[in-house]
């Protein structure tokens, strides 16, 4: 027979779904364009992009004139993941290569009204450490990364965020500092 939660599980659970994903967005997403140089993206990315860059496509207003801010539809992503797998190790890769042949093309994306709760789920599932978020245009509106969420964890729970040990499973230690 399942345990049933406890009050504090249930206020958890309530928050995660109550919690909308686009008050979470810390950094203003870093963007590119298909065919900017791989070189370009590389800059955005050790800069300060939360880890990837949104790949984009021009969407909405734009034209002389115009008084509105333009608006991007995302198309692809990029990320440290697909620099390490697609192109520290590859030699022939040239700096001035198209963004567009490494990045992540129609990546997931999320409406900036969902829930924690459904990001939660879509990147545990998925495996994916940054999710595009859209409005109901779908629209880039933000960019919601794992770092994040751990953020906004530890402002919700700050006691047991600072006081509680990490768990080892029975069978793991470490056996020395990280880098020795």
């Amino acid at each position: 027979m399942a345990a049933s939660k406890t009050s504090g599980q249930k206020q958890i659970e309530e928050v995660f779904r109550k919690e909308k994903i686009g008050r979470l967005c810390r950094t203003e997403p870093a963007i590119a364009f298909p065919e900017t140089p791989l070189s370009d993206a590389l800059e955005r990315l050790r800069g300060d992009s939360g880890g990837c860059v949104i790949v984009v496509e021009a969407a909405g207003p734009h034209g002389e004139g115009s008084s509105e801010k333009r608006r991007w539809k995302p198309v692809g992503i990029f990320t440290e993941r697909d620099y390490l797998d697609k192109v520290a190790l590859e030699p022939s890769v040239e700096g001035n290569a198209a963004l567009e042949e490494f990045m992540t093309a129609n990546p997931k994306v999320l409406l900036q009204e969902e829930g924690l709760d459904t990001a939660l789920q879509l990147m545990t599932k998925g495996g994916y450490r940054h999710l595009p978020l859209v409005d109901g245009e779908g629209l880039l509106s933000g960019v919601l990364s794992v770092r994040d969420i751990i953020f906004y964890l530890a402002e919700f729970f700050p006691i047991e965020v600072m006081n509680l040990p990490p768990k080892l499973d029975r069978n793991q230690s470490f056996a020395s500092r990280e880098g020795e």
